[in-house]
């Protein structure tokens, strides 16, 4: 098996072990990492191997802060702190927390 298999192999498993136990912002900055690999890839011709790595840190980024977002869903109004949906007080005051208007 060459080289590029088994990278391709060793990358897909880790994604599938991640994707299948990781937290969701893991789970978020490796999917967007995939996507914006392939698409930088694709767009940029001339050196793939360039437009995938920039791609990929590109779309990781974007993928851990999107996600990150949409876990918070609910925020304190005494203090502004924001918790993911299982939550329903806040930790730090006891105040019911409220959703957040996307």
């Amino acid at each position: 098996m060459g080289l590029t298999k088994k990278l391709v192999a060793g990358v897909s498993t880790l994604v599938m072990i991640t994707l299948s136990t990781g937290c969701e912002t893991t789970k978020g900055t490796i999917l967007g990492g995939l996507l914006g690999a392939g698409a930088g890839a694709v767009i940029d011709k001339d050196q793939r191997g360039r437009g995938a790595v920039i791609g990929g840190l590109g779309g990781a980024i974007i993928g851990s802060e999107t996600q990150k977002y949409l876990e918070t869903k609910k925020y304190c109004p005494a203090c502004g702190e924001k918790y993911k949906e299982s939550f329903n007080v806040c930790p730090t005051d006891g105040t019911e927390l409220r959703y957040k208007k996307i």
